[in-house]
């Protein structure tokens, strides 16, 4: 809070709003953007709950699998929608336009309280649209060439709005600019869906016809692993030896 509030009544306050009008429009610009944004991404998470229990939900056979599938692709559908809204409350021309000229260097934190949510709204709609051409390819088994080339050309898309962040970042915090690193994973969720629409991998995402193998030693690869216990017998094994 920048200013006394104009509907409760504090003591000792010294800052009216109406002495920073411009400040105090963007500190009601802010707070009606978290608002809304907050709005929308709770009835995002409730559409992915939806989708997530819809197989648990009818289990009881109320409903045929067909539909059940059917339910959740909608519940999914619904959820990228609401997160295609928020992407377009930052990426917008409007919207790009206030951000760029915000006053940022007149509040607290150079907007990473801000910069935070919108990383999570990109991140958020890319592990959406994850979870539905998983259903795609599992389940309702629709999955097309056409899926592979709307990732490609998604993901170039968010390679520029990952450059548009950076560039947010930037003009906000000046010489204080510390990048957050979020690119990264963008780049991680995008190999994540090109596995998945890869028409010659599985719709796991991975090489059919290969036999992987896990371990529980962080400190070795799968393969040294298995080398070292393939090379070498059991210790006890030896010891009954004579």
């Amino acid at each position: 809070m920048l200013f006394c509030s104009q509907f409760l009544e504090v003591e000792d306050c010294e800052r009216n709003a109406s002495q920073f009008p411009a400040l105090t429009t963007y500190q009601e610009h802010n707070r009606f953007y978290r608002e809304i944004t907050n709005a929308n991404s709770y009835q995002a998470s409730n559409d992915l709950s939806d989708a997530l229990f819809a197989m648990y939900r009818y289990s009881d056979g109320g409903l045929e699998d067909s539909a059940i599938a059917g339910y959740k692709q909608e519940r999914l559908l619904a959820a990228w929608e609401r997160y295609n809204q928020l992407r377009q409350d930052i990426f917008s021309t409007p919207a790009a336009g206030v951000l760029f000229n915000w006053s940022m260097r007149s509040f607290d934190g150079g907007g990473n309280a801000w910069l935070k949510q919108m990383h999570k709204v990109v991140n958020d709609r890319n592990e959406a649209l994850l979870q539905l051409l998983d259903l795609k390819r599992r389940i309702l088994l629709n999955a097309n060439e056409a899926d592979y080339s709307f990732v490609h050309h998604l993901l170039h898309q968010e390679y520029l709005s990952q450059i548009f962040l950076i560039g947010l970042q930037k003009k906000w915090q000046g010489e204080e600019f510390s990048y957050t690193g979020s690119g990264a994973r963008m780049i991680e969720q995008g190999d994540l869906l090109l596995q998945r629409v890869n028409q010659i991998r599985n719709p796991l995402g991975l090489h059919p016809n290969q036999v992987y193998f896990e371990n529980s030693n962080l400190n070795s690869s799968n393969w040294q692993h298995y080398k070292i216990k393939l090379a070498l017998p059991p210790l006890v094994e030896n010891s009954q030896k004579p």
